[in-house]
């Protein structure tokens, strides 16, 4: 299911509480959350990819994380960036 390298970077704490892996929510959707994986509340919620700053092809599984919180962090690099100009 996982390359090592894969399971190497999501077992890595630098990779959880960071800007590309948290994003701000409001109270009921926070408590929905829970032990939900990310695809599972993201449907439940009918919550788009692009609400949570990926393309609509990224898959939310964990066995993508490193490619999610990737694509991630540029997507919202690329905001700031445009934000700040």
């Amino acid at each position: 299911l996982f390359k090592e390298e894969d399971r190497d970077f999501c077992r890595n704490i630098e990779n959880w509480n960071t800007i590309p892996n948290l994003q701000l929510l409001n109270g009921n959707l926070n408590k929905s959350k829970q032990d939900k994986s990310l695809a599972e509340w993201a449907k439940i919620n009918h919550i788009g990819n692009e609400d949570l700053y990926v393309s609509k092809d990224t898959d939310l599984s964990i066995s993508n994380f490193r490619a999610f919180f990737t694509e991630r962090k540029e997507v919202l690099k690329s905001k700031l960036k445009s934000i700040a100009t």
